[in-house]
């Protein structure tokens, strides 16, 4: 019994943490001033979402390069077309994901 509680205690206080960092993400993403930190914070939450949700996931890469259309080939366009793959990757959309990973080279 008692190592049933421990477990439960350890998933809620898991789930709040997670929560929490999502939270710490989106008030960062709204606070944001420069393009360049969006762009990370938007492909660090796609991250955080990838194993749960890849459909969310994707939603936010896709906000990331929304932003780097106004950026000319740098590192946080292929960024963002990497974690697009990625995404893709996971929603099992190989030839989208290849042509995300051609953008990103």
């Amino acid at each position: 019994m008692k190592n049933k509680l421990l477990f439960i205690f350890l998933l809620i206080s898991v789930f709040a943490n997670s929560q929490t960092k999502i939270d710490s993400l989106e008030n960062a993403l709204k606070n944001g001033r420069f393009d360049t930190a969006k762009i990370s914070i938007l492909i660090q939450i796609s991250d955080f979402y990838l194993k749960t949700d890849a459909k969310k996931s994707l939603e936010y890469a896709k906000k990331a390069e929304e932003i780097c259309k106004k950026r000319q080939n740098d590192k946080y366009n292929a960024n963002s077309f990497k974690q697009i793959a990625i995404c893709q990757l996971e929603l099992f959309n190989k030839e989208e994901a290849q042509l995300n990973i051609d953008k990103a080279i």
